[in-house]
C-alpha cells in the first residue's frame, strides 16, 4: 500500500518540479546567451532592426507564442516588431513563448532579453526589464 501511495502521490509532483526547475535553468542560460550574442555577433543586425523600427525604445520578438502582459507595465504592442535574426529554436523559451528583446532609447541604452517564465505572463515593467519581477527571467547587456 505504501508503494502505491509513493507512486501515486509523491513521485509525480516531484518529477513535475524537477522538469520545471530544468526549464527555468534553460531559460536563464538562454537569456544570458542571447544577450551576449546581441552585444557581439548579432549587434549589427540588432542595430538595423532598431533603425527599421524608427529607433528605440523597441521590443523585438522571435517566433513562438506571445506571452501575456500584466497591465500598465509599458510594453506597447505598437513598439513590438518581429525579428527573425535568431533561429526558431533559440528564440522560444522552454514554455513555447518567444523571448522579448527590449532595447532602450539612445546610444548605450541597455538591451534586455526577457522570458515571461513558467506562468507565461510578463510582470516586469518596460524598459526597466533588467530587474525581473515574479517568475520572469531576464539578462541585460549594454
Amino acid at each position: 500500500m505504501a508503494a502505491i501511495a509513493l507512486l501515486t502521490f509523491v513521485l509525480p509532483p516531484l518529477a513535475a518540479r524537477q522538469v520545471n526547475e530544468r526549464r527555468i535553468d534553460r531559460a536563464r542560460h538562454d537569456v544570458e546567451r542571447i544577450a551576449a550574442a546581441l552585444g557581439g555577433e548579432h549587434r549589427a543586425a540588432l542595430d538595423e532592426a532598431i533603425a527599421a523600427a524608427g529607433g528605440g525604445p523597441v521590443v523585438l520578438t522571435g517566433p513562438g507564442a506571445a506571452p501575456t502582459f500584466a497591465p500598465g507595465l509599458g510594453w506597447s504592442a505598437g513598439r513590438m516588431f518581429p525579428w527573425p535574426a535568431l533561429s526558431d529554436s533559440e528564440s522560444r523559451d522552454p514554455w513555447g513563448n518567444h523571448y522579448l528583446i527590449a532595447v532602450g532609447d539612445g546610444p548605450g541604452a541597455p538591451i534586455v532579453v526577457l522570458s515571461a517564465g513558467p506562468n507565461g505572463v510578463v510582470d516586469t515593467p518596460f524598459p526597466a526589464a533588467a530587474s525581473p519581477r515574479s517568475d520572469d527571467i531576464a539578462a541585460e547587456r549594454r
